[in-house]
């Protein structure tokens, strides 16, 4: 990260003396600090803002491609189940077919659906949608199911934040995903070396504008910190050279 802050180099070295003596850390605990801080930015950043919003977002996805019946209509879903399922099979009655409806209209690349079913077919003069028609509580059922890992994709973050101090920690909805990032130390006291985190989640990669945003805050926000630290410094009598 040091090589992107943009001060000239006395200035650069000047703040990090200062934040190494107001920390009480070496170079590379003042770069472990701000890669701590990047961290929990980006797991911030990265959706959903709330876990609530998740779980929404995942109750659309589900009503793009499947048609919820109450319970005052689950006898019709399974009259229609009875006299349509060898011409017209888009009934479950039972909640069997959910998952792998779902795993079908699913873009990989993205693990969410980003197509509508808005096909139609007329039967016996009526109009049926190809979606799935499924019970609204099987279909509730699942939803709160894939709910349950809201947060993963955040969670690729979370080992920066852990392993280096600094960071503000994500809510306990997002650290209890493990094993879905890394952090890589390969840094000496002196500052030489690197620091590198990961996120292994699938999909991670689209959302780069994210990283690419986050890390020029962050730039940004160093190199205010070390002009600050160094002002403090000479305001205090401690003037680094």
């Amino acid at each position: 990260m040091a090589g992107a802050i943009v001060v000239d180099r006395r200035t650069f070295n000047r703040g990090i003396d200062a934040m190494m003596k107001e920390y009480g850390t070496s170079a590379a605990g003042v770069m472990r600090r701000q890669m701590s801080i990047l961290s929990g930015q980006l797991a911030k950043r990265y959706p959903p803002n709330k876990k609530s919003v998740g779980k929404q977002a995942i109750e659309n996805d589900m009503k793009r491609i499947m048609i919820p019946m109450p319970q005052e209509h689950e006898d019709t879903l399974t009259r229609w189940q009875d006299s349509m399922e060898s011409t017209f099979d888009v009934f479950d009655d039972t909640g069997t077919r959910i998952q792998q409806w779902h795993r079908d209209h699913i873009d990989p690349r993205k693990n969410r659906v980003t197509k509508s079913i808005r096909g139609t077919r007329f039967i016996n003069g009526r109009k049926f949608s190809m979606k799935l028609h499924v019970k609204e509580s099987d279909l509730k059922k699942y939803v709160n199911r894939l709910a349950g890992k809201v947060g993963t994709l955040k969670s690729g973050w979370v080992p920066g934040v852990t392993r280096w101090k600094g960071g503000k920690k994500p809510p306990s909805w997002v650290t209890k995903h493990s094993g879905n990032g890394y952090a890589v130390d390969r840094m000496r006291n002196d500052g030489s070396g690197y620091l590198e985190i990961g996120n292994r989640i699938q999909g991670a990669a689209r959302w780069k504008r994210i990283d690419s945003f986050v890390v020029k805050s962050r730039e940004s926000g160093f190199q205010k910190e070390l002009k600050a630290a160094v002002r403090k410094a000479d305001k205090a009598g401690n003037r680094i050279r």
